[in-house]
């Protein structure tokens, strides 16, 4: 997990938080679950789930059981802060 995505997730009330470390961890043993999307128009392939209004964007790095939490945030805002996270 980034430190972007920990800061994020400091941020929700508890409830919240502890929801979506239970999918992000969920991640671990089943890297695409079902409700699981992959985004189109990035290099490596890079999915995300929703909980709720709120997303989590991911990627398996080199094919491996790397998996790196990119953004968790709300659906109105994550896309836009994925764009600048990755143009960085």
């Amino acid at each position: 997990m980034t430190h972007r995505v920990q800061k994020a997730l400091e941020k929700l009330e508890r409830k919240l938080r502890v929801e979506l470390l239970k999918k992000i961890h969920a991640l671990a043993q089943l890297p695409i679950p079902r409700d699981a999307r992959k985004l189109l128009g990035y290099q490596s392939p890079t999915y995300r789930i929703r909980h709720r209004d709120f997303r989590i964007v991911y990627r398996l790095e080199n094919g491996q059981m790397i998996l790196l939490v990119l953004v968790v945030g709300n659906r109105r805002d994550v896309y836009k802060e994925l764009d600048r996270l990755l143009s960085d």
